[in-house]
């Protein structure tokens, strides 16, 4: 297989990847909004982040999923979400269940260790501790 057809096959085998998350999300990067300009946020089931961007790129503060996303980020205002920050959300498919959500939230505080979520209820929904 030549240069091209791996390269092609690489980035189908992301695509692959990000479907097989359980179909919560569509591929694709996530939405981002400004501290002052969250009203277009949907009052629908997802996943936000909060984060500031830097020099060396995003620095996530704080990682999230809500039944209402527009409601939820909007509680956090002041507290979690800073002036100055960003907000990135994506909303879930049709179908995914709360479950499925939690899971997958666990997983990326894991991967990302977000400050924030460390003093969160829930001991931040770390992947060790039992939320049941």
């Amino acid at each position: 297989m030549g240069f091209l057809g791996k390269l092609l096959s690489g980035a189908m085998n992301v695509v692959s990847e990000a479907a097989s998350e359980g179909g919560i999300y569509d591929p694709g990067r996530m939405r981002e909004y400004r501290y002052d300009d969250t009203d277009d946020i949907p009052n629908e089931m997802g996943t936000y982040r909060f984060f500031e961007k830097t020099d060396s790129g995003n620095k996530i503060h704080y990682i999230g999923v809500s039944k209402d996303l527009h409601r939820r980020v909007n509680q956090h205002k002041g507290s979690k979400f800073q002036h100055g920050e960003y907000v990135a959300i994506k909303v879930a498919n049709s179908g995914t269940t709360w479950d499925e959500l939690i899971e997958h939230e666990r997983k990326k505080i894991q991967q990302h260790n977000p400050g924030r979520n460390q003093n969160s209820g829930g001991g931040g929904r770390r992947p060790e501790l039992d939320i049941g």
